[in-house]
């Protein structure tokens, strides 16, 4: 028995409705696709903007921590020099003190700490040495010792008597506890090692720092 012509008709009509309906899902779903396509890009563009801004961020940032240690080093080497001026100029210093060091080789000849001529002698060349070559960086090691700025004491002097022991660096690139400890036939010597270096560690090549150890600083 076959249908009649109106359920015929209405079965026709739904299907068209329904292929109508999956024909604008298929559409909104495209769509949607469509949209989340172009988010997707969005985003993905608005991500690389953030990277590109974060590079310029670390960019400026390095630049300005470049220029604020250059701004630091300046301001150090100026005071440096400030205060070298200052020790050069005889500021905050004794006659007697300038006369010690003016007649160094008296003073450190009459020198009680020195254990006899033999060690006298020693370090009225280390001194001359010291000074000649320039080893020991006045306006540093005043800059980085205010007692013995206040003192008025020659640093030279002070380093070679008292400096050394007390953990002083006569220049940033000198350690004497390392320059000691790097050449194990100083220990016993009873010699302090700028005046060593002065004399004789410049021509025999020794090292006077740690160098791993300056650039992590």
């Amino acid at each position: 028995m076959y249908p009649k012509e109106e359920e015929l008709e209405t079965k026709i009509n739904d299907m068209s409705d329904d292929t109508y309906l999956l024909e604008n899902v298929k559409k909104e779903l495209e769509k949607t696709k469509m949209k989340l396509d172009q988010t997707d890009t969005e985003l993905k563009r608005s991500r690389g903007l953030i990277k590109e801004k974060e590079l310029t961020l670390e960019e400026l940032k390095q630049k300005y921590h470049s220029h604020i240690h250059k701004l630091n080093l300046q301001i150090n080497k100026l005071s440096s020099d400030l205060y070298e001026m200052g020790y050069l100029n005889h500021k905050g210093r004794t006659i007697k003190q300038r006369l010690e060091t003016k007649f160094y080789m008296v003073y450190l000849l009459t020198k009680k700490k020195n254990r006899g001529i033999k060690n006298a002698i020693i370090n009225i060349r280390g001194y001359r040495a010291i000074k000649n070559k320039q080893l020991l960086d006045i306006g540093y090691y005043l800059k980085n010792n205010p007692d013995v700025r206040s003192s008025g004491d020659d640093p030279i002097m002070q380093y070679i008597y008292y400096g050394y022991k007390e953990g002083r660096k006569p220049n940033p690139n000198f350690d004497g506890d390392y320059y000691i400890k790097e050449n194990a036939d100083l220990k016993n010597l009873n010699i302090n090692p700028l005046v060593h270096y002065g004399l004789y560690g410049i021509k025999e090549g020794r090292k006077t720092i740690n160098k791993s150890q300056t650039k992590q600083k």
